[in-house]
């Protein structure tokens, strides 16, 4: 019988066949066997001739292991039998993009769109309608070529090694290949290649933990499947507490980046402690991220012991100020994973995870009491806690001021961040920080993931971005980027999310049916999302021609995004993130974004900054339209207007201040026009004593601008024909007058 790697690894590749064949040249199968047989790892557990069985019989079963697969893809796929049908689709299908078909019942139907068989790099995540989507023999034969080549780089890895590069080399030429399921014509091969490989291999560790490895065994609809959840709490608060504006930048960045790649670190220790493969890893994001396990009482023995060790590293590394919550776990059978239960179980795993957190740190506390004594006598002994956080003990310097070794590790690795080649990480125990993660030189042997693709390796994109002082060989700080801004010198930071996430990830497949929902899928649109907020954003800013030496990246993953950049930059910014994300999903209605700028002196205290953004971020959330909350839009200056309303705000702002570079019109003029915009905002709030806003506000542009201009007086008369016109005249006035200001002159 095969072992539990050959298993994982005849998962990976069970349907790359069906990959060689759409490329309609005969013999390449054969020969990618042969290839496959050069190239796995060498190991004492693997044995090429046992993958190539598996993979060769996976759809037309007749062994115990066999079946295992047979069983992973059809769990994979929510499908309520395995089936020895033929369901391939056809060659020359592409992938339909999945984000472009989700739909909540209350909006406009959606226009399906569909991805373009490229390799996963830059802006081949958005899609395309189907005219322009090509998908035949030659695209494929295109694919293949790059596909096999840097599969053959794989030559000579280690198994650990070798498993996760594979992963970056699916995903990278997998992602955008229809699923060989008919029925799942949005599920692309990677995904559904690594869900196979999730529940064969757990399937395989559950029935030899039982003593039960039979065909009739696999069969039985026990409840074979744990699915746990892990999340850290407490993440924006931690990342935004720094106490001084020192070396904000750079530890503001690494507090980001620390935050980001513990939700990694964390999975992949507990997948090391659970042994099970890193595939069981089902999403991954924003620090949450979704376990499957098999149902045995080994792993129901060990949770509580690693949910204990977790808490005490939390606890030693945070002081209590972020928060790690594992969840008890829910166990699941093979009926619960059919397309029709899926999103109750889904919604039970939701809850078991909800009420974990109302638990959080309790293991520890219990376990080590409810007073940190030890901190307490370091804090004493070191005469006084770090100058940046204010917590752990300052037995270091660093400019004249006394700080903790976590805070002067994560300086170093700020500074580092911006020219990282290779991280490696260290997950077989918990230790410091420092020394779970290294920032590696390009020339460094050392085994690891890079920043940029290149095969052989596994590849971990970086969601940052930060401006950079050649003169001074560092990142620029807040001070440096607040002088790149037109007119007055102001920082901006702009915070925004997509709305209503949890109703897209509930209610919007398939039209509101939930028959429609497989795990592939929902781990398909967690994927997507990632593409885009953490893999495509951060490029998209560096290689603007604006943004790249001004906009700085707080934090860009899951479902939100935070930058901080010259005030100007961060005002057009927000309205081209918003673009990019619309053509991401095709114009689809269902996701929209809501987002909140505002506008601060570099000294401010970036907490202080982020409070205010966010503040303004849910001010959007609040947007109604006809007395209904519609959200899709973005607050600034204390207005919150829709996007298409802001959009035009810039285009006004950019009017006005050519009026005010001519003498058009007078500065004093247009001051005045945010009172307007204040007594119109009373009157629409009820408020009738400012009822004459309009006429006055009318007498004053024609009194202060000369007829000869009729252009001039009709574009600003516009704002005066309704309440919220002008009261949303106060955005496009706001930026004018920003612009029109010299350095720090209030």
């Amino acid at each position: 019988m095969a072992t539990y790697k050959e298993i994982v690894l005849a998962a990976w590749l069970h349907d790359v066949g069906e990959f060689a064949r759409r490329t309609g040249k005969e013999g390449t199968e054969e020969r990618f066997l042969q290839t496959l047989t050069e190239c796995l790892p060498k190991d004492n557990d693997v044995e090429p001739e046992n993958v190539i069985r598996l993979i060769s019989a996976c759809h037309n079963p007749s062994a115990y292991d066999e079946w295992i697969i047979a069983q992973g893809i059809r769990l994979s796929t929510g499908a309520e039998k395995c089936s020895q049908e033929d369901k391939t689709v056809l060659a020359d299908t592409p992938l339909v993009h999945l984000v472009s078909t989700l739909h909540i019942k209350e909006k406009q139907k959606p226009s399906r769109a569909y991805s373009p068989l490229k390799p996963m790099d830059g802006d081949a995540i958005f899609p395309c309608v189907k005219a322009d989507t090509k998908a035949g023999k030659q695209e494929y034969q295109n694919l293949w070529q790059q596909f096999e080549r840097d599969f053959t780089v794989l030559r000579g890895l280690e198994y650990k090694n070798f498993i996760v590069s594979l992963n970056t080399l699916m995903e990278r030429y997998c992602w955008c290949i229809p699923s060989t399921n008919m029925q799942d014509e949005d599920i692309s091969l990677y995904q559904h290649s690594k869900l196979t490989t999730a529940f064969s291999g757990t399937l395989y560790l559950y029935h030899t933990a039982q003593n039960s490895e039979t065909e009739s065994a696999l069969n039985e609809n026990d409840k074979k499947f744990l699915f746990i959840q892990g999340d850290m709490s407490g993440i924006q608060k931690y990342i935004f507490d720094l106490r001084i504006p020192d070396s904000n930048a750079k530890l503001l960045r690494a507090r980001s980046f620390q935050v980001w790649i513990l939700g990694e670190i964390l999975a992949e220790y507990l997948t090391g402690q659970f042994n099970v493969s890193r595939e069981n890893i089902i999403t991954s994001a924003g620090g949450k991220f979704l376990l499957l396990l098999p149902n045995t009482p080994e792993i129901q023995d060990k949770l509580p012991k690693l949910r204990l060790a977790v808490e005490k590293h939390f606890l030693a590394e945070f002081a209590g100020h972020i928060a790690f919550v594992l969840s008890d776990g829910i166990a699941a059978s093979s009926s619960d994973m059919q397309k029709g239960n899926i999103q109750q179980l889904l919604n039970t795993i939701g809850k078991c995870g909800e009420e974990a957190k109302q638990k959080k740190m309790q293991a520890v506390l219990y376990e080590d009491g409810h007073t940190l004594d030890d901190l307490y006598a370091k804090l004493n002994e070191s005469d006084g806690a770090c100058a940046y956080c204010e917590t752990l003990p300052g037995n270091m310097k660093f400019d004249d001021k006394k700080i903790c070794e976590s805070c002067n590790s994560l300086i170093d690795i700020g500074g580092k961040l911006l020219k990282a080649h290779k991280i490696v990480l260290t997950t077989d125990e918990l230790r410091p920080f420092n020394e779970m993660v290294t920032i590696a030189k390009k020339d460094d042997a050392t085994f690891g993931f890079l920043t940029e693709y290149k095969a052989g390796f596994p590849f971990l994109p970086l969601p940052y971005t930060a401006p950079y002082d050649e003169r001074k060989k560092s990142i620029c700080t807040f001070e440096n980027i607040a002088q790149k801004a037109q007119g007055d010198e102001k920082i901006a930071m702009f915070k925004a999310d997509i709305d209503n996430l949890g109703l897209v990830f509930s209610s919007s497949w398939g039209e509101g049916d939930k028959n429609t929902i497989s795990f592939s899928r929902y781990a398909q649109l967690s994927r997507y999302l990632h593409y885009f907020f953490s893999g495509f954003i951060a490029g998209f800013i560096s290689n603007h021609p604006e943004y790249g030496e001004k906009i700085y990246t707080v934090f860009s993953g899951g479902d939100d995004i935070c930058v901080i950049g010259p005030w100007d930059a961060i005002m057009h910014f927000a309205a081209d993130f918003n673009k990019e994300l619309s053509a991401f999903t095709n114009n689809n209605p269902s996701v929209t974004l809501s987002g909140g700028i505002t506008l601060a002196s570099s000294n401010l205290p970036v907490r202080a900054i982020a409070a205010m953004a966010e503040e303004s971020l849910e001010k959007a959330k609040e947007r109604q339209d006809n007395s209904n909350t519609v959200k899709n839009g973005i607050s600034v200056f204390g207005i919150t207007a829709g996007w298409d309303e802001y959009n035009k705000s810039l285009e006004n702002a950019l009017k006005i201040k050519q009026y005010l570079d001519s003498e058009i019109v007078s500065s004093g003029v247009v001051y005045k026009m945010i009172d307007f915009a204040d007594r119109a905002g009373e009157v629409k709030g009820g408020k009738l004593r400012d009822l004459l806003w309009m006429s006055n506000y009318r007498y004053a542009i024609t009194r202060n601008i000369k007829p000869e201009y009729a252009e001039a007086i009709d574009f600003f008369q516009e704002y005066g024909v309704s309440p919220g016109a002008m009261e949303k005249s106060r955005i496009a006035v706001s930026y004018a007058l920003y612009r029109n200001r010299k350095g720090n002159e209030e």
